[in-house]
């Protein structure tokens, strides 16, 4: 092919053509940068198409991740729990020595002086934000919530975390400096005088009661990521244009895993008996609905996924007790919803 191109240009300057030898010229210098610009794009698409096979294969381990952390949190939700009923029966003075003395109630003798340490699964994450670069426009918002669930968050468990091991730390201490039978319990021996100090001594009172509330801190941030988890994982389910079937971790969140039937788009208040103002947000967004605080403050949850029972019918997904009807004028424009908690109206809303 050059040596064709080569004769042409030889025998135009053997004619004196000047001219046209000029515009040749010209056509093959066009020819020629025509061709590497078609070949940079060529490489960019290559490019392009590798980089999204690369976040691709990011994001499916970050979905593993998430997995496994709502495993680890089912397990310290279960613990929690137990310790919650556990401390409010101690604070009612719902226990007998018998109680102490049930070789199935042990966790009673350590109650106060244990906690939980729940660490997040971010080795993906890390991976990804050191690609980040590399993401696709659609997937940067999605690096934005697992920004604030990956950075953000842990370290608000890390910080309640802490606060539930210093108290810990501390009657551990105290008990072990001041109190003898504690090293029969060390050794799961029974001991009369302990279980009389747990039954009436205020102290332990006390310890339980500030035990108690930095554990339902804890309790409430373990639930706060949680969902988060499950939100993040839909949202890349979605961008991934995944079908296969949810995992059970997952789907007993999203139970309905389907496109809404309806479009949900609205910003709804009401004013309360108190005078207090409610307002919040629904949308849909990746094929799911979402539910958004507007008032800082107002609700614990900032935002949480919304599923579709029926038609115009949603019920919050980590907290089924919580349900909407969604009302429509005749052109199908969202005027109101009424809520309700465990079947009974609760608040009427007006969109605005």
């Amino acid at each position: 092919m050059i040596s064709f191109f080569r004769k042409i240009r030889q025998n135009l300057l053997k004619q004196n053509r000047v001219t046209r030898y000029l515009v040749y010229a010209i056509g093959e210098i066009f020819l020629v940068v025509i061709g590497i610009l078609i070949a940079l794009q060529v490489n960019n698409w290559n490019e392009e198409r590798k980089n999204k096979k690369e976040v691709r294969v990011i994001l499916k381990e970050i979905q593993q991740d998430l997995i496994n952390d709502l495993d680890e949190f089912e397990l310290g939700l279960k613990w929690a729990v137990n310790r919650d009923t556990l401390c409010l029966k101690t604070l009612r003075g719902e226990l007998t020595v018998e109680d102490y003395r049930n070789p199935k109630q042990r966790s009673l003798w350590y109650l106060g002086t244990e906690g939980y340490l729940i660490k997040l699964s971010d080795r993906s994450f890390q991976v990804l934000e050191q690609e980040k670069e590399k993401l696709p426009d659609e997937n940067r918002e999605l690096f934005v919530t697992l920004n604030s669930l990956y950075v953000e968050d842990e370290h608000y468990l890390e910080q309640v975390s802490k606060d539930l091991n210093l108290t810990t730390t501390s009657y551990f201490t105290y008990l072990h400096d001041s109190k003898p039978w504690i090293v029969d319990l060390s050794q799961d021996k029974p001991n009369e005088l302990a279980f009389d100090y747990f039954l009436n001594d205020p102290l332990h009172k006390q310890k339980i009661a500030l035990y108690h509330t930095h554990l339902q801190n804890y309790t409430a941030y373990i639930l706060r990521i949680r969902d988060k988890s499950v939100l993040n994982y839909m949202i890349i389910r979605n961008l991934l244009g995944d079908r296969n079937e949810l995992p059970p971790q997952i789907k007993k969140f999203i139970p309905n895993d389907s496109k809404p039937s309806q479009n949900y788009k609205a910003r709804v208040r009401v004013v309360t008996a108190d005078g207090d103002s409610i307002q919040f947000r629904i949308f849909s967004k990746y094929d799911l609905t979402f539910w958004e605080n507007l008032d800082v403050g107002g609700f614990h949850w900032r935002s949480t996924l919304l599923n579709e029972i029926s038609p115009d019918s949603l019920q919050w997904a980590f907290d089924p007790r919580f349900t909407m009807k969604i009302q429509r004028d005749q052109s199908g424009i969202i005027t109101g919803l009424q809520t309700y908690d465990l079947g009974k109206p609760d608040y009427q809303f007006k969109a605005y």
